[in-house]
């Protein structure tokens, strides 16, 4: 955005040579793309409250229960928080991989999947009474593979969380889900497998609960208070990557334009001259110079037009018409065609340039145009005062 202000002189110089005259148009796209970048800026993190949310769904979830080695004491469910208090006990003869288990589960409600995909962070603010790590699975349902009835059949996403009595929130990044081997057992899958491959856009459940280190035959708690996702809207960062590579791009034409001008030449670019604008002190005396003295100086601009003679000299555009026709008693229409006219008689007494050349040099598009204002001011044709000029010029040089 540094470059905008540098680049658009030139572009609105560039299009004055075209024959664009609406530089408001310009304008409103460098307007158009601040709005953008702003929009876009302020939106360019995507953020997400999973909990508390009225289309998440509550409920405890657990393991071995069946057998007495798991009691939920009570579950708490608030506004801004849940709450589960239960106990754990130990049944003789179990195997490792058997450890009983108390957990909230978090479940979109009407059966919707979620897309945990376009997030980077998982940020959980919660509180454990006792566990010093909690347990956070995330499941996803691969289609045409899980089936509700078998809980392993959904893939699971696994990262355990460190518990400290003086911290409540938890930033988890989502890259640092793992599959547990466990689950490529169970399923007779591979890491290379198709189904195994981390996909994220088809969440059906977040739990959180005890691990395999929790204490037995005591009362413990566990409260989530906020579950949120966080990430970068990637489109939206495209976009921006983009419109700063157009900046940069015409920063570099600015300064290959400024450099090396005859670059721009080898191009049969017309370039612009870029006009200094000129501090002036508001009085009717230096504006009427300050007007004369540009005009004498940029009369052969192609579009030369009151709007920008104005914009150069930021005398009012009212104004304009008004000291030309005090100072020259001529329209400012007439006075232009005047100066032009006069350059071109020099040019043809002291030039061998082409007619057609010469109306270019001093402003004209066509050399019909040339042709018409020639006459109306000398009477003559552009090439009949050339051959008078000429035996005028030889004449006096006889003398």
């Amino acid at each position: 955005m540094v470059v905008i202000g540098e680049y658009l002189e030139v572009i609105i110089a560039i299009m004055n040579k075209s024959g664009i005259k609406k530089k408001k148009y310009l304008i409103l796209t460098i307007l158009v793309q601040i709005v953008i970048i702003v929009y876009l800026s302020l939106n360019l993190k995507t953020n997400y409250l999973f909990f508390p949310n009225d289309n998440i769904e509550i409920q405890t979830t657990t393991h071995l229960n069946e057998i007495g080695s798991v009691k939920i004491n009570s579950f708490v469910q608030a506004i801004d928080y849940v709450s589960i208090d239960f106990t754990l006990y130990k049944i003789n003869g179990l195997d490792f991989e058997e450890f009983p288990r108390a957990a909230l589960q978090f479940i979109p409600k009407n059966n919707s999947l979620f897309d945990l995909s376009i997030y980077d962070n998982l940020d959980i603010e919660l509180h454990s009474t006792v566990a010093q790590t909690l347990d956070l699975t995330i499941r996803e349902e691969i289609p045409n593979y899980s089936i509700a009835e078998r809980v392993k059949t959904y893939k699971h996403y696994k990262y355990e969380i460190p518990v400290w009595k003086d911290q409540d929130v938890y930033s988890i990044k989502i890259d640092d889900l793992q599959i547990p081997e466990w689950w490529f057992k169970d399923n007779g899958l591979s890491r290379y497998d198709v189904l195994a491959q981390r996909d994220l856009t088809r969440i059906r459940d977040i739990i959180i609960g005890n691990e395999i280190a929790h204490p037995f035959n005591t009362l413990s708690s566990i409260t989530v208070k906020k579950i949120a996702l966080s990430g970068i809207n990637t489109l939206f960062l495209y976009i921006l990557v983009a419109i700063a590579f157009i900046d940069i791009f015409f920063a570099c034409v600015l300064w290959v334009y400024r450099k090396f001008p005859g670059v721009i030449n080898k191009f049969n670019i017309d370039h612009p001259v870029l006009y200094k604008k000129i501090d002036y002190v508001s009085t009717e005396e230096i504006d009427e110079q300050l007007l004369i003295e540009f005009l004498q100086q940029n009369f052969n601009h192609v579009d030369m037009s009151v709007e920008f003679v104005g914009d150069y000299t930021h005398i009012s555009q009212k104004r304009i018409p008004q000291i030309i026709k005090k100072l020259t008693g001529l329209t400012f229409p007439k006075y232009i065609h005047k100066l032009r006219i006069e350059k071109a008689k020099q040019l043809l007494r002291e030039t061998d340039k082409k007619v057609i050349d010469i109306a270019h040099d001093v402003g004209y598009n066509s050399i019909n145009s040339f042709n018409e204002f020639f006459k109306r001011f000398e009477k003559t044709s552009p090439l009949k005062y050339r051959k008078g000029a000429g035996t005028d010029n030889n004449d006096n040089k006889k003398d």
